[in-house]
């Protein structure tokens, strides 16, 4: 009895036991836990087995692994349960970019649609009533596998856009009233009650030539707030609040996304 949209199995014909093949791997409500062997060794799957997940949940990263050099081209298999009953996937790696819908014998039913299209069903399925956010932008970043390059153990909800990376950058490179920009170090943090908060740029502008001489950014790829996610959200809260009181007002915190946005803070 499933209470929930939830993935409910996965399956390869490539899994493998000790004792041979191995059939469908389901998933129980709550808690599910991948666990290895009793001597904790290495390099036995489970990595390559919560990439298998994170595909399944409409991720990229399994697709692109040097996984098929290996084993050869295969197919991913999964089922989520909805409100609605179960829905049967599956995802082969040589064409990622698209998913099948399938019966409960997991054999393809109809066109195949493509990942933008999955990603919304499983955000109809689990009934998200959010706007201006897509069920990716939600999920991806709890996906904390090694190989995906988002494994960073002091920050694990962290994310930097080289979208605002890059538009930070253009600024400074382009702009004539800017005097200096820097990418701040690691080391420089701020203490806030939810944890130590690294700010990504310091920028500087000649004088006259902008309302705000002294600008902190922090690059992100979406200005959403329910994207920022709440800890995040309340660090970058604090930093506001922290330059202010430092500089009474002098140096501006603020997040951008953009080259516009940028302009827009620092001339507002």
């Amino acid at each position: 009895m499933y209470d929930g949209a939830m993935l409910k199995e996965v399956y390869c014909e490539l899994f493998k036991s000790t004792a041979g093949p191995r059939g469908r791997i389901q998933f129980h409500q709550g808690l599910n836990t991948v666990l290895g062997g009793e001597a904790a060794d290495n390099s036995i799957g489970k990595s390559t087995f919560l990439l298998i997940l994170d595909y399944c949940f409409g991720g990229e990263t399994y697709g692109k692994a040097n996984v098929k050099n290996y084993v050869g081209d295969h197919t991913i298999c999964f089922a989520f349960h909805f409100k609605d009953g179960d829905h049967y996937y599956s995802r082969t790696v040589s064409d990622s970019k698209h998913v099948n819908r399938c019966n409960s014998e997991y054999q393809p039913v109809g066109d195949p649609i493509d990942l933008k299209a999955f990603r919304q069903e499983l955000f109809d399925g689990y009934e998200i009533a959010l706007e201006d956010i897509t069920f990716w932008d939600m999920v991806g970043r709890f996906f904390r596998i090694s190989g995906k390059g988002n494994d960073e153990i002091e920050n694990p909800l962290h994310y930097k856009s080289p979208k605002g990376e890059q538009a930070v950058e253009a600024f400074g490179d382009t702009n004539t009233d800017v005097a200096v920009y820097v990418k701040l170090p690691d080391g420089f943090y701020i203490s806030t009650p939810v944890g130590h908060y690294n700010p990504d740029w310091a920028i500087a502008f000649y004088e006259g030539s902008v309302k705000h001489i002294y600008f902190v950014a922090e690059t992100k790829g979406s200005m959403n707030s329910m994207q920022l996610r709440l800890i995040e959200e309340s660090k970058i809260h604090c930093a506001r609040e922290h330059f202010k009181a430092i500089s009474n007002g002098n140096v501006v915190y603020d997040v951008v996304d953009s080259y516009t946005s940028l302009m827009e803070k620092v001339m507002k």
